[in-house]
């Protein structure tokens, strides 16, 4: 089986390619390729190639694919009698107000791209039930990585230390934005020695944080490889929580990438107590869970900072927990089976 996955721009930073297509889709693609189940190709929705490789192709696959250019190549697929399938991991008809995506809220309404697919698929339970109403067909497909793709993480700390905040579109969090940054400025005050490393998209609150090296979004893969390699002592993931009532619906539909790409590098992390980690992290076993306030951040990661071997244990058990439980195998067996 030939399949095309379409990549597209960011639909929240200025680049030319998502790293949601390449959790959710090539990630699948490439599992399946090297069980010797498909060929797969990636194209840019705006490349010229496009249209010539929908002659190749059996099956294309889009993820949040919703502009002008993605629905001329799904009817330009449909007319080829291509499988079409279309999958979300972001409840993009209702971006929040911290995203630069909710100024253009009004393109991200995806109802003619649902009408010319085959499938359309979903990362996790509530997001189906949002988007139920537009299509009441759509099928969940877990998210997963693949494990062994990777480098066995470094589990040996750099010296001196090194701590990673990955973020993309701007903050995740509204009401603890400036108690956030506060717990950035006063743990780096205690603890100048450990370099602060950033992945992603530039936000405002980076202006008061010039201690942060600031690394611009790169390859999903390339990302994870250097994740594993760099020896990080701890990472960092703030998300809004019940306190954001505006961007609740948002957020609970939101996915733990950073658990399975902070878990498969073996780096333990300290995350935001929301409905999406609270479920899927066992506190103090696989991560810490920490409060939306300023001191129960500043208690998480003093109390993860102060112990190796705690820090030790959590990247062993994270780790193992991905491999066994958020293997891709699963994801991208779902998704053939749909193809």
């Amino acid at each position: 089986m030939k399949i095309l996955v379409v990549q597209r721009d960011s639909l929240v930073a200025g680049v030319n390619f998502s790293l949601s297509v390449y959790a959710r889709v090539v990630e699948a693609m490439d599992w399946l390729r090297d069980q010797g189940k498909i060929q797969y190709a990636v194209c840019g929705e705006n490349e010229e190639a496009i249209f010539p490789a929908l002659r190749w192709a059996d099956a294309v696959i889009f993820n949040k694919h919703i502009s002008a250019g993605a629905v001329r190549i799904a009817e330009e697929a449909r007319k080829r009698g291509l499988r079409t399938l279309l999958d979300f991991d972001d409840l993009v008809t209702a971006f929040p107000a911290y995203s630069a995506g909710a100024d253009e809220h009004e393109k991200f309404f995806p109802g003619e791209m649902l009408g010319l697919m085959d499938v359309v698929t979903v990362a996790n339970a509530r997001l189906r039930k949002e988007i139920s109403p537009l299509r009441d067909d759509c099928v969940l497909v877990p998210n997963g990585i693949y494990a062994e793709k990777y480098p066995k993480p470094v589990m040996e700390e750099a010296s001196p230390p090194r701590c990673v905040f990955t973020n993309a579109d701007y903050l995740k969090i509204d009401r603890f934005r400036r108690g956030f940054t506060r717990v950035l400025q006063d743990f780096h005050q205690l603890h100048p020695e450990i370099t602060f490393d950033f992945f992603g998209d530039a936000f405002p609150e980076l202006l008061s944080l010039p201690f942060i090296h600031y690394t611009r979004r790169i390859p999903y893969s390339e990302y994870i490889n250097c994740l594993a390699r760099t020896g990080y002592c701890f990472a960092i993931t703030p998300l809004g929580g019940k306190e954001d009532a505006a961007n609740l619906r948002f957020n609970r539909c939101k996915n733990p990438f950073k658990f399975l790409n902070y878990g498969i590098a073996g780096i333990p992390a300290v995350y935001s107590s929301t409905d999406i980690y609270d479920e899927c992290i066992d506190n103090g076993v696989t991560g810490l869970i920490a409060k939306n306030d300023y001191a129960s951040w500043m208690e998480k990661l003093e109390y993860m900072y102060a112990d190796a071997n705690f820090r030790r244990k959590i990247k062993y058990t994270s780790y193992n927990c991905i491999y066994a439980k958020y293997h891709i195998r699963e994801s991208a067996n779902k998704f053939f089976d749909l193809i």
